[in-house]
């Protein structure tokens, strides 16, 4: 049991309203999923840019890395 659950269970049991202190801790989690999934929706695809970015990148240069030996290799 997560320790955010003892404080809402002590309540429910002094105040003769378990009913209520569950109803309340599943508001508090279905707003935490809400919040987090929210935070994944907005990071998720700059993530996901900036790994692509990182491929191309890494492709491009292995590439141009043989074009560039041979150049200095005919010395100019």
């Amino acid at each position: 049991m997560p320790p955010s659950f003892v404080p809402f269970i002590a309540w429910g049991e002094t105040a003769n309203s378990l009913g209520e202190s569950f109803e309340a801790l599943a508001d508090m989690y279905e707003e935490r999923v809400r919040v987090r999934s929210a935070l994944l929706r907005t990071m998720v695809p700059p993530l996901v840019f900036v790994a692509v970015l990182l491929v191309v990148g890494w492709v491009a240069f292995s590439l141009f890395l043989p074009l560039l030996s041979l150049i200095i290799s005919l010395g100019f």
